[in-house]
């Protein structure tokens, strides 16, 4: 069995935008960390229509994979805030929409149904506010180039 995380992830644990265009998505990425609000904005993203379970995909570089299948969104918080140190993605059930939450990185994306990527703003808004993150967040000269290079990849 083919397990998510080997399939999305490169060999340096990033999500590989090919994954994501074959399945026909977009993507979009945020900065920083994600926080209880911006997960709970993709939640209500994906539950729009009604609740479906979230699944979470975990792993430490070199682990296995565990998955954790979760009906409820406080509970999916406190796992991805628990498995933080851990590469995560999370999946809306039957939704089209995925986040991936690499350890240890100032970013997060959003993957999916373009339509509901568009519903979480304008890309040209979220392009600024993550320049504008990356200029002012005291990164070294390296750390902002993996950024804008990050931008880049998954602006899709």
């Amino acid at each position: 069995m083919v397990k998510l995380l080997e399939q999305a992830l490169d060999a340096k644990r990033m999500l590989r935008p090919e994954f994501v265009t074959a399945q026909g998505f977009g993507a979009r990425i945020f900065a920083d960390y994600i926080g209880r609000e911006e997960f709970q904005r993709a939640v209500d993203l994906a539950w729009a229509t009604g609740p479906t379970d979230i699944t979470i995909y975990h792993a430490e570089f070199g682990a296995e994979e565990q998955i954790s299948v979760l009906k409820n969104a406080d509970t999916a918080w406190a796992a991805i805030f628990d498995q933080s140190y851990e590469d995560q993605i999370v999946e809306f059930k039957d939704r089209d929409l995925f986040l991936w939450l690499p350890s240890g990185e100032h970013l997060f994306v959003a993957f999916g149904d373009r339509r509901l990527l568009a519903s979480l703003g304008d890309p040209e808004d979220a392009a600024a506010e993550f320049e504008d993150y990356v200029e002012n967040a005291g990164l070294t000269e390296q750390g902002k180039a993996f950024l804008r290079d990050c931008a880049r990849s998954y602006q899709i």
